[in-house]
């Protein structure tokens, strides 16, 4: 008897760290996103990516090493789609994997909205993010674009 009850707070123990996890993952990641539509780049490279980061975005894979290198491509990425008239970036489903209490995956589905005159559009990105704490902060250290029927699955 004894070792079940064990067994059991371990497993309610290990559920509550793991939602404490995606909880605090997801509140970065969230963050991000109103950074990034702000145009606040400079919180995003200095304090939601952790550097150096690697992205993967379809065939392209870049490491940013430094800040300074995240926000260089953080300010050339935001002129570039806002020129393109892009409003805002917004979720529409995140799907989430805890690895390890410090180690978190968010699969987004997300909206780029743009507006041309009168008219408005939405394409979709599927986005796997990937969050570590460390030292207390989430912090983003990873990401990559991937097919969006392709989804990964956390079990």
């Amino acid at each position: 008897m004894r070792k079940m009850i064990l067994v059991l707070v371990t497993v309610l123990a290990s559920n509550v760290a793991a939602d404490d996890s995606v909880k605090g993952a997801r509140a970065t990641l969230d963050n991000y996103f109103d950074a990034f539509n702000s145009g606040d780049l400079q919180r995003v490279a200095n304090e939601i990516y952790s550097t150096p980061l690697h992205q993967g975005l379809g065939t392209e894979h870049n490491v940013l090493a430094t800040p300074e290198d995240a926000l260089q491509q953080l300010t050339g990425f935001h002129k570039g789609i806002s020129a393109q008239g892009w409003v805002e970036f917004r979720f529409e489903n995140v799907e989430s994997c805890v690895l390890t209490e410090d180690l978190v995956l968010l699969d987004t589905q997300y909206a780029s909205v743009f507006k041309k005159g009168p008219e408005s559009f939405e394409t979709m990105t599927t986005m796997l993010y990937v969050l570590q704490r460390s030292e207390g902060s989430w912090k983003i250290i990873s990401y990559y674009r991937h097919d969006g029927d392709t989804r990964p699955t956390c079990g």
